[in-house]
């Protein structure tokens, strides 16, 4: 008898197409199990939320290099006038926030929980501060230039893609900062005054922003 295990020659001129995965039987309310790739379920892409979203996300860029780079008061050294760059690119993302869902898609976390506690411990810390005026207004600016960025990066980035794009935007303003360093920083008894900035012109304040940065100069150097 012939063996049916074996395999017949195909017909000239046939080709065989891509084998077809079974379809899923599915009972009525229930969703199809997600792809697999390597093991582990593969998550769904989120798709853009249009135009405006990208737009949003653009300015959201923007105001992440102005903070980090501490851009205004630079520009305001060099040029001797207030160019109010933080609010140009501040105010359209802040508002694009709002607009496109960022904030409950932020809180998301538990880590964007825990960064709000700790902007109630600032916030509490204030009475009781050995010098009330000057934390009240530190806690003004971390409100209205630091606290921002929690929103601008944890809601606006959907994907691997646009958070590298942030990674990118950190490193850059470190570049910058660099830069100003070698340019505006004097040597002050073995430490660097950054005399371009008062947010981070003290050597302490200096360091620690260079510490915060290295990371994402690091991730863009090694990166393929």
């Amino acid at each position: 008898m012939p063996n049916r295990n074996l395999t017949m020659p195909p017909r000239p001129g046939y080709a065989p197409g891509p084998a077809k995965a079974p379809a899923q039987r599915l009972r009525p309310g229930l969703r199809p199990s997600p792809p697999v790739q390597g093991g582990y379920p593969m998550r769904p892409v989120a798709r853009d939320e249009g135009g405006l979203r990208r737009i949003v996300f653009l300015f959201g860029l923007a105001f992440i290099f102005s903070t980090i780079a501490i851009l205004s008061e630079l520009l305001y050294y060099i040029l001797h006038i207030n160019t109010y760059v933080l609010y140009l690119v501040g105010l359209p993302a802040l508002l694009g926030v709002l607009i496109v869902g960022a904030v409950p898609r932020t809180y998301r976390n538990r880590m964007a929980w825990y960064w709000t506690g700790f902007l109630f411990c600032i916030l509490a810390s204030v009475p009781f501060s050995s010098w009330t005026g000057d934390s009240a207004a530190f806690a003004i600016n971390y409100i209205r230039f630091d606290f921002p960025l929690l929103f601008v990066a944890g809601g606006l980035a959907m994907g691997w893609k646009e958070v590298r794009s942030i990674f990118r935007t950190i490193a850059a303003a470190g570049v910058l900062t660099l830069i100003t360093a070698r340019l505006f920083a004097r040597n002050t008894n073995g430490r660097l005054d950054l005399e371009s900035s008062g947010s981070i012109g003290n050597p302490n304040d200096f360091a620690s922003h260079l510490l915060f940065v290295l990371p994402f100069v690091l991730f863009v150097a090694l990166d393929r």
